[in-house]
């Protein structure tokens, strides 16, 4: 899965991001594209339900702003199985 924005309320942890690619994983095999994919959660019940982590680890960089004000950050994860996300989306 890609990002391609989002926002997190550092007041309260909830968080909503856009995926730029993603696909349906149905019993651990890669089945289908999805598009329109929002994930919507907590980020600290998120890190709380961590049931599985990969071994991938990657780092992108990217710019993160606001008012016309950006600043260069890095983000990244390996594969997590987190449970109890809202995902949105529907299958391309």
């Amino acid at each position: 899965m890609g990002f391609k924005g989002g926002d997190v309320d550092i007041t309260t942890g909830g968080f909503g991001f856009t995926a730029s690619e993603a696909y349906l994983i149905e019993q651990g095999t890669v089945t289908a594209p999805l598009a329109n994919l929002t994930l919507l959660g907590n980020g600290p019940a998120a890190m709380s339900s961590v049931q599985a982590v990969g071994n991938d680890l990657t780092l992108s960089q990217a710019l993160c702003g606001n008012d016309g004000q950006w600043v260069p950050v890095s983000y990244g994860s390996p594969t997590l199985l987190i449970s109890g996300l809202t995902v949105t989306g529907r299958q391309s």
